[in-house]
């Protein structure tokens, strides 16, 4: 008998979409509620957060991680454990260097134009 009139009240088309829209929103806010949605972080090699910061830099700091990651989980062999450790190192100096010379790039031309250091004293 209550069913009846349910299906009665849902008989209009109008009626149908509301509650369809209503079940809908209730079970988007139900599961927003519910799970931890993440947001994207939209970096690509274009985007800079300095202005020293280049896409030969990112390659090579792609680079040494893996690098780093593969001489830490050889364990077994001692011999290929070190050697992948001093390409390593020697990868990350190269990094470093270059890190260094991209900084000091920037910062002459910022000097050459007046328009001041990349970063604030104490900052």
């Amino acid at each position: 008998m209550i069913w009846t009139k349910h299906c009665e009240i849902l008989t209009l088309e109008s009626d149908t979409e509301n509650v369809v829209r209503k079940y809908q929103d209730s079970r988007e806010a139900a599961s927003k509620k519910s799970f931890k949605v993440r947001q994207l972080m939209q970096r690509t090699i274009g985007f800079n957060s300095v202005p020293w910061w280049t896409g030969e830099l990112t390659i090579m700091r792609k680079k040494i991680n893996a690098m780093r990651r593969r001489y830490q989980r050889t364990l077994q062999d001692s011999n290929l454990h070190e050697t992948r450790k001093l390409q390593y190192l020697q990868e990350k100096r190269m990094y470093e260097a270059t890190l260094r010379k991209a900084k000091i790039v920037v910062e002459t031309i910022l000097q050459r134009h007046n328009i001041g250091k990349l970063v604030e004293p104490g900052i």
